[in-house]
């Protein structure tokens, strides 16, 4: 789970999130998107319907997505994950030069858990 410094140092509207993310229920098999704001405010339920999961933060950088990694819905073992993040390490400068590092784990980590998903890499163009 993750720590409580982390929670602390990310603030109320990340803890918030990750309370939602643990009281819902997430069916077998889903499409996950993860990342930032950009994610978080795509109505991907909405879209789609059930057994597709948001699991985006307003605000998240890399290595606060990473921090939150066991709560990605990996082991319901997804069909597809959508990954956008990034933007805001770069739009605040924040860690600028481990961005590529950062990113790399969670690849590596989703692959790792559930290689036989599509992973699917989002960009802003």
């Amino acid at each position: 789970m993750i720590p409580k410094t982390v929670l602390e140092q990310r603030g109320t509207y990340w803890e918030n999130r990750i309370k939602v993310f643990l009281a819902e229920d997430v069916p077998e098999n889903p499409v996950v998107f993860i990342g930032d704001s950009l994610t978080e405010r795509f109505a991907v339920e909405k879209y789609f319907g059930p057994g597709f999961i948001n699991r985006g933060i307003g605000g998240d950088h890399a290595d606060g997505l990473f921090e939150r990694r066991e709560l990605m819905a990996l082991d319901k073992n997804p069909k597809a994950v959508f990954l956008m993040v990034g933007i805001n390490d770069l739009l605040f400068d924040y860690q600028r030069d481990q961005i590529p590092q950062n990113i790399e784990k969670i690849l590596t980590y989703i692959k790792e858990k559930v290689s036989n998903c599509d992973l699917f890499i989002q960009s802003i163009c």
